[in-house]
């Protein structure tokens, strides 16, 4: 959102010019062309003007310069129009309301410098959160009942009560209450003398404030190749509703507001934001594609739609290997997605009762980040691979390694934020040594590859890190209940960032005693 110079002079100036030129504003080479021009006027692309705006009476402009003068603070005074004041009197208003000392009970600084702060309201960033989830869970095995399967049936229901007052969610005037509900039913069966075992599930959720019902389904086949290794496949389809701040939330962060896009929260979202009224009904009815205007200054209608559950449709292979010396576990899996939940971020102009590529040249319009499903679908696939190595009864290691890829090619001026947020590379080597009945040694190495991190609050890449932990301990044979510690986390002293925002991340080093009682 704009302000200051180019929402108070310029805008005043803008709609002085427009209503003077006012046989002109239903001309399409005027407004519909508006937007483009004055961003190749501040891109340098174009002189001065435009040849668009060629032959216009410069009387338009002497007006409108006029009547934006006269709305702006002058130290002298001469201007009286501004908010019903002048530069001396505005000035004298905002001495004098000033906190100039903590003696001043009467603020909320003076209030809260003397310890009379009431903590139940709202300042500043603050988010309130006295939200109470109740979940009532209740399961039966048949397995005693019936001889040709294991089946077991259940069932929950849960009741939601959103209490932010307003801070983050857009429950202003009530908590918003809504509940869920879900039946399930598994039956695993041995087969071929037990090496082959089926399970199959089936499962039904329903939550109120969503329109449609989800159906989970799952089948899996696990097959006994000898007594210590086996493999496995499976095939599900999955569903995953919007989560709470998904649905309900109402949060500027800064640069855009965070806004859930369930149809009631669009209906009862409001808010004021660099001194215009924003709707959610005002964002669903006008948001403006973001890249479109950024890139070349066209105004584009975004369409925007009620969020819904997002579809996963998955298939797993296994396999499993265990002995007394070493183990070893391989996956590979391939997911398909639908209706995948982002954020799409999108530009609305302010209601100034002027068309859009107007308010947008001036500056009037606001950032929103809409919870919103990708109409594209996308694929991810990869691996993973686990082992641990026994070599005696003092030694041993294991490495845990996983591949993960994304197949997604964004559409052109999209601004859908699909947060996927997984190393392509990711790597843990763990080593352990018992060196004396008392005296235990281990070193753990963790590794990830470089990848773009993204959030509704922040983006950032997160570099390639290796990061190492140690710890040695060892207990005093006559003080047998008591155990020492000594290590330390990052031991390198590599500072690293695991979540934008969040800090960066040191070393640590300690030591230590657990006593057993």
């Amino acid at each position: 959102m704009s302000g200051g110079i180019e929402g108070g002079w310029a805008l005043g100036y803008m709609g002085a010019y427009l209503n003077e030129l006012g046989s002109s504003i239903g001309q399409p080479g005027l407004t519909g062309g508006l937007g483009s021009v004055i961003f190749d006027i501040q891109n340098g692309s174009t002189s001065a003007g435009g040849g668009l705006f060629a032959g216009i009476n410069s009387d338009a402009h002497n007006l409108a310069r006029a009547f934006a003068d006269s709305q702006m603070l002058n130290p002298d005074g001469s201007n009286a129009n501004a908010l019903g004041t002048t530069f001396s009197q505005a000035l004298a208003n905002a001495t004098n309301g000033a906190i100039l000392s903590y003696q001043d009970v009467d603020s909320p600084f003076g209030d809260a410098a003397n310890g009379n702060l009431d903590w139940w309201e709202p300042l500043g960033a603050r988010i309130i959160d006295v939200s109470t989830v109740s979940t009532f869970e209740a399961n039966y095995d048949f397995e005693d009942k019936i001889d040709f399967a294991n089946l077991i049936v259940g069932g929950l229901v849960r009741s939601f009560n959103l209490d932010t007052e307003g801070t983050l969610y857009t429950d202003y005037d009530e908590a918003i209450e809504f509940n869920e509900f879900g039946v399930y039913a598994q039956m695993q069966k041995d087969l071929m003398d037990d090496n082959l075992s089926l399970t199959a599930s089936m499962r039904y959720d329903k939550q109120d404030v969503m329109e449609d019902a989800n159906i989970t389904p799952r089948l899996g086949l696990l097959y006994k190749l000898s007594d210590n290794s086996n493999i496995r496949v499976s095939a599900q389809v999955g569903y995953r509703n919007p989560t709470n701040q998904d649905k309900f939330i109402g949060l500027y962060n800064g640069e855009e507001v965070l806004l859930g896009s369930t149809k009631e929260n669009i209906d009862r979202f409001s808010t004021n934001l660099g001194g215009f009224d924003w709707t959610g009904n005002q964002v669903f009815d006008t948001a403006l594609n973001k890249s479109s205007w950024d890139n070349g200054g066209n105004v584009v209608s975004e369409s925007l739609d009620y969020v819904e559950a997002e579809k996963v449709t998955s298939y797993d292979i296994g396999y499993r290997y265990n002995s007394k010396d070493f183990t070893l576990d391989m996956n590979a899996y391939y997911s398909q997605y639908e209706n995948f939940i982002g954020t799409n971020s999108v530009y609305v102009p302010a209601a100034i009762g002027q068309p859009a590529e107007v308010a947008m040249a001036l500056g009037a319009f606001a950032q929103f980040g809409v919870d919103a499903n990708l109409d594209v679908p996308f694929d991810t696939y990869g691996f993973s691979v686990e082992a641990i190595k026994r070599f005696n009864s003092m030694y041993s290691m294991n490495l845990i390694y996983e591949y993960n890829q994304l197949d997604y090619t964004a559409e052109a001026n999209s601004d859908f934020e699909l947060s996927w947020n997984t190393p392509e590379h990711r790597l843990k080597l763990g080593f352990t040594a018992n060196l004396a009945e008392n005296t235990s040694f281990s070193a753990n190495a963790r590794y990830n590859s470089e990848y773009y991190y993204e959030s509704s609050f922040i983006d950032a890449t997160i570099r390639e890190n290796t990061v190492l932990d140690a710890k040695f301990m060892f207990a005093i044979p006559e003080m047998d209940n008591i155990q020492f510690e000594l290590g330390g986390n990052n031991i390198a002293g590599r500072s690293y960032v695991s979540i934008p925002g969040s800090g960066q991340i040191g070393s640590l080093y300690y030591c230590g005693a657990k006593i057993a009682f």
